[in-house]
């Protein structure tokens, strides 16, 4: 992908469909608003929607914000809808001494495959695998 997307509101909406409809596991969320977030690839008008910056905010981490649940997700269609008003939230100030409270990794599939008993699943028979 070499040009930037541009996310609406309507997307987050659609997203929000899916979670109520049963399609998407709401805790997928997590994974699309990390992806948003952290890529140059992906944009926003947060000043014009500051709304949906903080959804995408939201469901990229879900442990300090709101946890991802069905019912929560229906909640955040109707705040992208205008049926209810975005809560606002108070100036926190957290001191969690130092501990990690959450860590997100990338791995690969070939990593994952390394070093385990078995085969990988585009291993042929008589075939070596690259160590």
């Amino acid at each position: 992908m070499d040009e930037s997307f541009t996310v609406t509101r309507p997307m987050l909406i659609s997203l929000c469909d899916a979670v109520v409809a049963g399609s998407l596991p709401p805790q997928e969320l997590r994974t699309i608003g990390f992806a948003l977030e952290s890529s140059d690839k992906f944009e926003w008008d947060g000043d014009a929607d500051e709304l949906v910056a903080d959804v995408i905010a939201d469901w990229s981490c879900p442990e300090i914000n709101y946890p991802l649940t069905v019912e929560n997700v229906a909640r955040f269609r109707a705040y992208l809808t205008g049926k209810e008003p975005y809560p606002s939230k108070p100036r926190q100030i957290a001191n969690y001494e130092g501990r990690i409270i959450s860590v997100t990794e990338k791995k690969s599939i070939k990593r994952f495959w390394r070093g385990r008993k078995g085969k990988s699943p585009k291993s042929e028979p008589g075939r070596s695998r690259p160590s």
